[in-house]
């Protein structure tokens, strides 16, 4: 019988508590949430849309859950205490709740809700032979750069629009929006060799599930910081989307080189015309902005069941990405890898998509190759100094022997913005000071029995050498103070501090006509304050006086 938690599981062990109380037994009451470890959950919701969804991930996070992925409409992974899962057993839109298998008569027929179960099922089923560090497979000869940009060179933007649709995945923490296409051939243009089926489908989609959410865990490996990274993967298939996905040629039949065909014939229904990677930068952009998350990229896989070896036509590629996105590519076969380890080929593709460099031999690698938001050298390269690290960016047997133990080197950590160079808890590319940008105030406060001030508050980037400066982070609080007495919050002028800049305005009664200080600082997502910001009125000077101080140590 499947472990699958209901709202009526624990009615045997209340009963027995409550008859422990009776007979006088004292029974200590500990709190579950401090004394267990959160184990990852699927989870399975009565919800329509993708934000009833996003409703129930917040749910998750208030209840001190952290959300792993989501898969519109109906399906989530979250990391949870069992306390927590209790709690979240109780809301009426919580259809499932399991930490181990699932049955499938029991999901939801949603596309998202299956890839969801196919990916959860897998974690348990897969043989640890198919992820054997014995087995002899090819490296992946897979690193792009992209063709509108030059390789591993700083580029040149104007305006905040266009550095937004360069920038898609810069670093790899905060919220993903991920869509992945499986084309489908329809004989139009190319012969018709290959035809997905459901089987093959679902097959896919869990391989392509864990190999993005591995790298959730993998930030954490050896006690270190969370990335608080978490995907929205969305699946385009001939099962749910036959018209988008349809196209007239054959991608496996094609050179790789031919990407733009089939791939612009599929973005020009959604409504991106034009050169294909500019609509696929496009592409990429405006999902993570309508569905409200830090970064986005694609994920296209070629079906190649009926191809002899897995590899486009000119035999070059199975697998490739392009560094710092904005999607990548695999065929279904992968070489020898196959599609029973096409988790791991994810993972790697993924960490180029994010800035990490190849580290295997053959990739030619250099040690003083720098990539990544954070301009991190590629010293576990084996071409250099000896590669001492595990890596899911090294050799086929590396990446073998990393999949299973989440690990990743930590050149490759740094590359995809893994560094917590102070030692505080918070990577480096978001742990960011905020700013006040200006203040304004009456130009005579002595007559004012309330002192009413508008500003502007923004978070700073933190600094990039190879990429144009970028910040996730928003502002979540301004507070204003007088002569040291306790905080007061000010008010968004738009009605909620929710983005990377914000207006503000604060009302602070004045204690004294004369003289006083008041003290202004904002806050971002990361518990980071601003530099603090005075404004003084001597008594003597013409109107109040403005000063900046260094931030606060406190968070």
């Amino acid at each position: 019988m499947h472990n699958l938690i209901r709202r009526q599981k624990y009615g045997i062990l209340y009963f027995f508590l409550f008859a422990v109380l009776l007979m006088g037994i004292a029974v200590p009451v500990v709190s579950a949430e401090s004394t267990e470890e959160p184990q990852d959950a699927v989870i399975f919701f009565d919800t329509q849309n993708q934000e009833e969804l996003d409703y129930m991930a917040d749910r998750v996070t208030a209840l001190g859950g952290m959300v792993l992925a989501t898969f519109p409409t109906r399906a989530m992974f979250a990391s949870l205490t069992l306390a927590q899962s209790n709690s979240l057993q109780e809301l009426p839109e919580v259809e499932l709740l399991s930490f181990e298998l699932v049955d499938g008569n029991d999901v939801p027929a949603d596309i998202g809700a299956q890839a969801a179960a196919a990916a959860w099922n897998a974690r348990f089923e897969k043989s640890p032979i198919e992820q054997s560090q014995y087995l002899q497979l090819p490296d992946i000869d897979d690193q792009r750069y992209p063709p509108d940009l030059v390789a591993n060179q700083a580029f040149t933007t104007e305006g905040d629009a266009a550095e937004a649709v360069y920038q898609t995945s810069e670093f790899m923490i905060g919220s993903l929006q991920v869509d992945v296409f499986l084309p489908e051939s329809n004989g139009t243009v190319d012969p018709n060799l290959e035809h997905w089926d459901a089987y093959r489908i679902e097959k896919v989609m869990a391989e392509v599930v864990n190999g993005i959410t591995w790298w959730i865990n993998s930030a954490t490996e050896g006690d270190r910081p969370s990335a608080n990274l978490s995907a929205n993967i969305v699946f385009h298939t001939p099962l749910n989307e036959p018209l988008i996905v349809s196209t007239g040629y054959e991608p496996i039949s094609r050179t790789y080189a031919n990407e733009g065909l089939w791939m612009g014939e599929i973005l020009s229904k959604m409504g991106y015309t034009g050169n294909y990677f500019s609509a696929l930068r496009q592409y990429a952009h405006n999902r993570r902005v309508e569905m409200k998350k830090d970064w986005g990229f694609s994920v296209w896989i070629v079906d190649s069941y009926n191809d002899a070896d897995g590899r486009f036509e000119d035999k070059s590629y199975f697998a490739y990405s392009y560094v710092n996105g904005p999607m990548f590519v695999m065929t279904y076969d992968n070489d020898g890898w196959g599609i029973n380890r096409m988790d791991i080929v994810s993972a790697h593709e993924m960490g180029h998509t994010f800035g990490a460099l190849d580290e295997y031999a053959a990739s030619g690698c250099k040690d003083s190759a720098i990539s990544g938001y954070l301009g991190v050298a590629n010293t576990n390269c084996e071409n250099g100094d000896p590669a001492v690290e595990a890596s899911i960016m090294r050799s086929s047997s590396s990446q073998l022997a990393a999949f299973p133990y989440h690990l990743v080197s930590t050149p490759v950590r740094g590359m995809v913005g893994w560094r917590d160079k102070d030692g505080d808890g918070i990577y480096d590319p978001v742990d960011t000071t905020p700013k006040i940008d200006q203040m304004t105030a009456p130009t005579d406060m002595s007559i004012a029995s309330i002192s009413s001030i508008l500003g502007d508050t923004s978070d700073v980037p933190h600094f990039s050498s190879t990429r144009p400066d970028v910040t996730i982070n928003t502002i979540k609080l301004v507070e204003a103070r007088i002569d040291g007495e306790a905080w007061s919050p000010c008010l968004p002028s738009d009605g909620s501090f929710n983005e990377i800049a914000e207006s503000f305005s604060c009302s602070i009664p004045l204690l004294s006509a004369n003289k006083y200080t008041i003290e202004v600082r904002s806050r971002n997502s990361y518990g980071n304050y601003s530099f603090l910001n005075l404004i003084t009125e001597d008594g003597v000077s013409l109107g109040p006086q403005f000063f900046t101080y260094l931030p606060l140590i406190e968070n």
